[in-house]
């Protein structure tokens, strides 16, 4: 029930004061919406042990680890449903499976973006004891960069930083999610941290998020970014947020990050940078030609 309050005082009231709708509101799984200690104990003890890739595989998607593996979702069984439920009215474009969910979008241009969001809280199991421990199956990455291949834009949105998981697990999924999206956003570490990397000839730009409702202590910050991405000159805007002990909210400071590109795309953006320049000159010329006889004002174009 309390995923549905959420969804009633929070969520609702975001998408009528932003103007967004209700389907392009779109979440993934947190460390605070696992119901701990609903697995068997045997199930735990399993995969905390685990250490290889092959094992991890087997038992996500071999009809032999089948009943172990939907005994493993039941600490975010709640999640599941709810996550279900919201997206119940638009299965062709929301894409749900039990540990990611695809979603598929069009800009107003008509781009294709792919929102992708996995669930690294998965293996949550002790707070104290989470960190460098979680699992995410590579097979699953691999799966879902396929699907998205043909997409203009992906966008990656996870809890955990990649740095949580199982260094052999996560030396594996970095590299196929490195090449396959353009920006990874984050939470979980309630601090404000941007990154470029670059990965061949288009990196991506990850973003991780302070915390936007509570905080743990008095060296955090609550708050949230705004970002603003351009498909064709592969950029992201973004301006930054804090909200202080009286929820006053304040920006902090702004700048665009350039996703990393080599070889041709470059070339393609610098023209299109250029191009875009010009366009801006000769606007501004022509604004200079027309004024507006009532007020005096440049008005012809703008």
């Amino acid at each position: 029930d309390d995923f549905y309050e959420v969804q009633l005082l929070v969520l609702d009231e975001l998408c009528e004061k932003l103007s967004v709708k209700k389907e392009n509101l779109i979440f993934c799984c947190g460390n605070h919406d696992v119901h701990r200690g609903q697995e068997l104990p045997l199930i735990t003890e399993y995969l905390n042990e685990m250490n290889s890739e092959k094992e991890l595989e087997e038992f996500v998607t071999s009809d032999s680890k089948k009943k172990e593996y939907e005994n493993s979702l039941l600490n975010i069984e709640n999640f599941l449903k709810f996550q279900k439920d919201y997206f119940k009215d638009d299965n062709a474009s929301n894409n749900i499976n039990d540990l990611y969910s695809i979603h598929s979008r069009k800009s107003e241009d008509g781009k294709k973006i792919a929102v992708v969001t996995i669930n690294t809280s998965w293996r949550c199991y002790d707070s104290d004891k989470d960190s460098g421990n979680l699992l995410f199956p590579n097979k699953l990455i691999e799966n879902i960069a396929l699907a998205v291949k043909n997409y203009d834009f992906k966008i990656l949105l996870l809890h955990h930083p990649l740095s949580e998981l199982k260094y052999w697990n996560k030396t594996l999924i970095e590299n196929k999610i490195f090449e396959s999206f353009h920006v990874m956003l984050l939470g979980h570490i309630h601090k404000d941290v941007k990154t470029t990397i670059a990965n061949n000839d288009e990196g991506l730009i990850t973003s991780t998020s302070t915390a936007v409702l509570s905080k743990i202590n008095e060296y955090e910050k609550m708050g949230f970014s705004l970002l603003d991405i351009d498909i064709e000159l592969k950029n992201v805007a973004f301006k930054n947020f804090n909200i202080d002990s009286e929820f006053i909210t304040y920006k902090t400071n702004e700048y665009t990050l350039d996703i990393p590109v080599s070889g041709i795309k470059k070339e393609y953006i610098e023209l299109r940078k250029k191009i875009t320049r010009l366009y801006g000159i000769e606007l501004e010329n022509g604004n200079d030609l027309f004024l507006n006889n009532f007020n005096g004002k440049k008005g012809f174009f703008e």
